[in-house]
C-alpha cells in the first residue's frame, strides 16, 4: 500500500469566497476529513499544492508536521499538471493523488492505495454534474479514452473521479512529457491518457458509491444535504458486509464496491477468487417488506435468465448473495435514458410481463398505502395529505371503471439501480423484493418515472414495449400510476425516516410535492 499521498488544492471556483478545501461539510472542512483518512490509513507523508488564498491554507493547519505544502504562484493561469509538476522534488515512490475538493468514503482511499495495479483511477457511473471527465475502458477495465466530450468517445459508462494512484516511473515520465508541451492549461489525466501505451491505466469502478466533487454551490448543497450523510452510512455497510460474508464465504476479500439500492444497500464483493453481489438489508425495511415472498418469486423467473443466479437468500432479513455478472454496469438515471438501452429495458419487461409466471402475492398499490402509513408512529405529516388521499381513492376507482386491469407479473420497483448491463449487453433486474402480481402498466410508469424520462424518451420507450405508438389512454394511464408511485414512496420514504435513515427526508418531499401536483392535476378527469 502506498504512504505518499499528493493534495491538489490551487484552484479558485467562481461561486466561492474560499478556496473549495476549506468549505465546511458537517463538523469538519473537506481537507480535514482529508487529512483524517489519510493518517488513519496510515499515511506518512502528505503534499498539498496550493495557490488561491494559499497563507489562509496553511495557516489553519500549521501545527500538522507530516505535511509539505507547495504553492502554485501560477494558480490562475494553468492546468493541474503544472500543480503536479511542482511537487516532483518531494516525491520519491508510488503515490495517491486526490483532488482536494472530493468528498469521499475513507473505503475508496483505501482500495485505490492497495490495489495491485501499479497504476489505478478511481472511476464511478454517471453522476450528471455537467463538469464530468468521460471514461471509455476495455474489457479488461483499462483506460482507452478520456474526454470532457461525451461525443468523443464510442462507449459511456463512466467518468472519473479524481483519485489516481500513480508510479513513480509514471510520474517521471509525466513531467518529461509535460516539459515538453507548451499548454500550461493541460491537466494530468491528458498527460496519463498520452502514455497509456507504456504504462496501462486500470480503473477501479466504484458503482453507485457516494461522493462529490464541489466545483460549484449548487454541488456544496448537495454535499451537505445527503452525500456527507451517505459517505458515512457507506464506510460503516462496508464494516457489516465485510463481517456477513466471511460468515458465509471463505474467501478473502479484495475489493468492496457499493451497486445502488433504494431499500437496501447492493455490494460488489470480489474475493482472490470470485465476484460477488451482496444486497444488505435497509434500515427500517422490516415493518414494509414481506421478504418471504421474493425468494419464491425469483424461482418461479429463473428460466427467464434475468435475474443475477442467487447463492443465498434469507428470507428472515433479506441478506443476499448472488453471482456476479461478469464486468457490469448499473444503470444510473442517465444511461438509463439512452436510447439503446430504453429499447432493451423495454424488451426485458415485456418478456417478464408475457411470461405468465405465477408469484404467489398481489401487489396491490391501496393495500401497501395503507399498510406503510398505519407502520408510521404518527399522522403523516405531509401538507394536505388527507385531501390528496381523497383524491388519489377518486382517481383510482375511475381508473379501475374506465381502464382495463392488465394483470401480469411485476417487479414493481424500476429504480436505474435495480438494472446491470454485462459486457456482452446483455440486461439482468435485480432486487425483487417488491415482485408481485400487478397491471403491468404500473412497471412502465415505474421505468420511466425513476430515470426521469422526457417525452421523447417516454415515446422511444413504450414504442419499443408495445411495438406501436403509444395513444392518449396509454399515456393517461401511466401519468396516473407514476402519481400513485411518488406518493407511495414518499409516505416509504417517512417511514425510513422513523428508523433514523434521515438522508431520505427530502427525497421524500421532492416526491410528494411533485405526486400531489399530479394528482391535482388528474382529478379533473374523475
Amino acid at each position: 500500500m502506498v504512504k505518499t499521498a499528493v493534495i491538489l488544492a490551487a484552484g479558485k471556483l467562481k461561486d466561492f469566497a474560499t478556496p473549495a478545501c476549506l468549505l465546511p461539510i458537517s463538523s469538519e472542512t473537506i481537507i480535514t476529513s482529508m487529512f483524517n483518512t489519510l493518517e488513519k490509513l496510515n499515511f506518512t507523508k502528505i503534499i498539498v499544492v496550493t495557490g488561491f488564498q494559499s497563507e489562509k491554507i496553511t495557516s489553519i493547519y500549521q501545527n500538522k508536521n507530516n505535511i509539505i505544502w507547495v504553492h502554485n504562484t501560477d494558480y490562475m493561469y494553468c492546468g493541474t499538471m503544472h500543480s503536479l509538476s511542482l511537487v516532483s522534488q518531494y516525491v520519491t515512490e508510488d503515490f495517491l493523488l486526490l483532488d482536494g475538493d472530493l468528498i469521499i468514503p475513507s473505503y475508496m482511499i483505501q482500495a485505490i492505495a492497495k490495489s495491485p495495479a501499479p497504476i489505478v483511477t478511481a472511476t464511478s457511473n454517471l453522476t450528471g454534474s455537467g463538469d464530468e471527465a468521460f471514461v471509455e475502458i476495455n474489457k479488461a477495465s483499462y483506460l482507452i479514452g478520456l474526454s470532457k466530450d461525451i461525443r468523443q468517445l464510442n462507449t459511456i459508462h463512466t467518468e472519473m473521479i479524481g483519485i489516481t494512484k500513480i508510479s513513480y516511473l509514471l510520474f517521471n515520465d509525466m513531467l518529461k512529457s509535460y516539459s515538453l508541451t507548451e499548454n500550461l492549461w493541460i491537466n494530468y489525466e491528458y498527460i496519463m491518457l498520452q502514455l497509456q501505451n507504456d504504462y496501462p491505466i486500470y480503473c477501479l469502478h466504484f458503482d453507485n458509491t457516494p461522493w462529490i466533487d464541489i466545483d460549484n454551490y449548487e454541488a456544496y448543497c448537495k454535499a451537505q444535504n445527503n452525500i456527507i450523510t451517505a459517505v458515512k452510512i457507506f464506510d460503516e455497510n462496508i464494516h457489516i458486509v465485510r463481517e456477513r460474508f466471511a460468515s458465509v464465504i471463505a474467501e478473502p476479500i479484495n475489493h468492496i464496491s457499493l451497486a445502488g439500492g433504494m431499500t437496501n444497500d447492493n455490494f460488489k464483493v470480489t474475493t482472490f477468487k470470485n465476484t460477488y453481489f451482496v444486497r444488505l438489508p435497509g434500515s427500517g425495511t422490516s415493518s414494509i417488506i414481506d421478504r418471504e415472498h421474493e425468494p419464491y418469486n425469483i424461482k418461479i423467473i429463473q428460466n427467464l435468465d434475468i435475474d443475477a443466479p442467487i447463492i443465498l437468500i434469507d428470507s428472515s432479513n433479506g441478506f443476499k448473495i448472488t453471482k456476479y455478472i461478469v464486468n457490469s454496469v448499473t444503470f444510473s438515471k442517465r444511461t438509463a435514458r439512452l436510447p439503446q438501452h430504453l429499447k432493451k429495458v423495454a424488451n426485458l419487461l415485456r418478456t417478464l410481463h408475457q411470461s405468465n409466471a405465477q408469484f404467489m402475492n398481489k401487489f396491490d398499490f391501496v393495500e401497501i398505502l395503507e399498510q406503510y402509513t398505519k407502520s408510521l408512529q404518527g399522522p403523516v405529516s405531509y401538507k394536505n395529505y388527507q385531501q390528496i388521499l381523497s383524491n388519489i381513492n377518486s382517481i383510482h376507482n375511475w381508473l379501475l371503471s374506465n381502464f382495463e386491469y392488465c394483470e401480469a407479473p411485476c417487479h414493481n420497483d424500476l429504480v436505474p439501480e435495480n438494472f446491470l448491463l454485462d459486457e456482452k449487453g446483455k440486461l439482468f433486474l435485480i432486487d425483487w423484493e417488491y415482485s408481485g402480481v400487478n397491471d403491468f402498466y404500473w412497471d412502465l410508469a415505474s421505468y420511466l418515472l425513476e430515470c426521469e424520462a422526457n417525452k421523447e424518451e417516454t415515446i422511444i420507450f413504450l414504442y419499443n414495449y408495445f411495438n406501436s405508438f403509444p395513444s392518449e389512454r396509454d399515456l393517461i394511464k401511466i401519468k396516473i400510476y407514476q402519481a400513485f408511485q411518488d406518493i407511495l414512496w414518499a409516505i416509504w420514504a417517512l417511514v425510513k425516516k422513523e428508523k433514523n435513515v434521515d438522508d431520505f427526508v427530502i427525497y421524500g418531499m421532492q416526491r410528494y410535492e411533485r405526486g400531489s401536483e399530479a394528482i391535482e392535476e388528474l382529478i379533473k378527469y374523475v
